[in-house]
């Protein structure tokens, strides 16, 4: 930690306290937080290792801080649009093709089905092991012979990013009648639930998120159809 101190100091950056400089080294890790000193270093540095002048550590961690607190607003968010998600996809199929309609090939594009129940067992945990996460789970299989749980008992279970999947594989019909209640074309959902996905699991994994560019890109007609 000393000689980490040192390098930072060495390229420039201000240091006024070091000893609480080495207790967020300590606890947040030099190289998470190089991730954020990149973009204090002065360009015309060949290395990109050399600070503009007048940088101090203590910026630096105001950045890493905000961008802490952006990932738990985010996350907030996230947390109910994903449960909006799983209560109308779950629903809506439900009402279309039956409680248990993720065990239907046909409500899916062909060859999909296989990689929809991966996603289910993978939720539930694979049937005949008798292992599972989930309470609720556990007591349907005690009480039913049914395989799987109906839909609304699956998605409690699945990721954000097994939702847009099974989204993504589910028929035009089914699809339609999902985006309705949310006003959007069905192929304008798709692409969102994508985008959603992979930014909850960004922030999910503390990744950095502020100034951060991201390359899988949303569809933004509003326009609702089939």
């Amino acid at each position: 930690l000393d000689e980490q101190v040192k390098l930072l100091v060495g390229r420039g950056l201000v240091v006024d306290d070091y000893d609480s400089a080495k207790h967020y080294l300590s606890f947040i890790g030099y190289y998470r937080l190089s991730g954020y000193t990149r973009y204090f270093t002065d360009p015309t540095d060949e290395k990109h290792e050399a600070f503009l002048k007048d940088i101090s550590f203590q910026r630096v961690l105001n950045l890493y801080i905000f961008d802490r607190k952006l990932r738990a607003l985010l996350m907030d968010s996230f947390e109910r649009i994903e449960i909006a998600l799983k209560a109308v996809v779950s629903h809506e199929g439900s009402i279309l093709k039956g409680a248990f309609w993720l065990n239907e090939p046909s409500n899916f594009d062909h060859g999909q089905h296989e990689a929809v129940l991966s996603d289910v067992d993978e939720a539930i945990g694979s049937p005949g092991d008798g292992k599972t996460q989930h309470l609720f789970i556990a007591h349907f299989r005690e009480k039913y012979s049914d395989v799987r749980p109906p839909s609304w008992m699956v998605f409690e279970t699945m990721s954000f990013g097994a939702v847009s999947r099974t989204f993504k594989r589910c028929k035009g019909e089914i699809q339609t009648a999902i985006a309705k209640p949310f006003d959007v074309n069905r192929s304008v959902l798709e692409s969102w639930m994508h985008v959603l996905a992979f930014g909850r699991n960004v922030c999910a994994h503390n990744c950095r998120i502020w100034n951060r560019t991201f390359t899988i890109k949303q569809r933004h007609s509003l326009v609702a159809s089939a």
